[in-house]
């Protein structure tokens, strides 16, 4: 296997290492998918413990939350990630906010059902497409408006799933493929592939 792939357990592993540390001071927090019901929760403690709290969302956010950041359904994940990019861009301009400490995903959908069933099946692309989109955005937000990349925090809440055995995994398994794609290329190879300039 590439040294870039990680087997279940070993993100499960990480996972679970990742949630027992402690985490850093959080002042300013972008929240995608602050309008859900997840994300009014998140959003609500977030102000109680006096962070800074910008919704992201095709409606606006909870009245706990600093700012709103409306957004229109786009096309494509790039045209969606880019729209929601430069509105958390111009509102951090004007509130004089350069970056945030925090983006959390809370965003998504999981319509119930599995792939071994028929209405499991048809709810595939539909879910993929709502958990893809949201875990991109997130991640493009996270990659533009971060503080640092020490201090920063990126929570992708789908990938919870590889904390357990259920059948979210599933899902958790294409927030882990956004959380791979997000992360900095590895460094080039000594040799390139035999096959590089075409496939074989």
């Amino acid at each position: 296997p590439s040294p870039n792939t990680m087997s279940m357990a070993s993100c499960r592993a990480a996972a679970r290492a990742l949630s027992t540390s402690a985490p850093p001071p959080i002042s300013s927090v972008v929240v995608v998918g602050g309008a859900g019901a997840m994300g009014q929760a998140v959003v609500s403690k977030f102000a109680d413990a006096g962070a800074e709290v910008i919704s992201v969302d095709f409606v606006a956010g909870p009245p706990a939350a600093s700012y709103s950041v409306v957004l229109e359904p786009k096309p494509t994940f790039a045209a969606a990630a880019l729209d929601a990019g430069d509105k958390v861009a111009e509102l951090l301009r004007v509130s004089g906010a350069p970056k945030v400490n925090a983006v959390v995903c809370t965003a998504g959908a999981w319509a119930g059902g599995g792939v071994g069933d028929a209405d499991g099946l048809a709810a595939v692309d539909a879910m993929m497409g709502a958990n893809l989109q949201s875990a991109v955005t997130a991640s493009h937000l996270a990659a533009q408006h971060l503080t640092g990349t020490s201090d920063g925090l990126l929570v992708l809440t789908g990938a919870a799933g590889v904390l357990g055995e259920s059948g979210t995994d599933f899902m958790a398994g294409q927030v882990a493929y956004v959380t791979h794609y997000s992360t900095p290329p590895p460094p080039p190879l000594a040799q390139p592939p035999p096959w590089r300039g075409g496939p074989p």
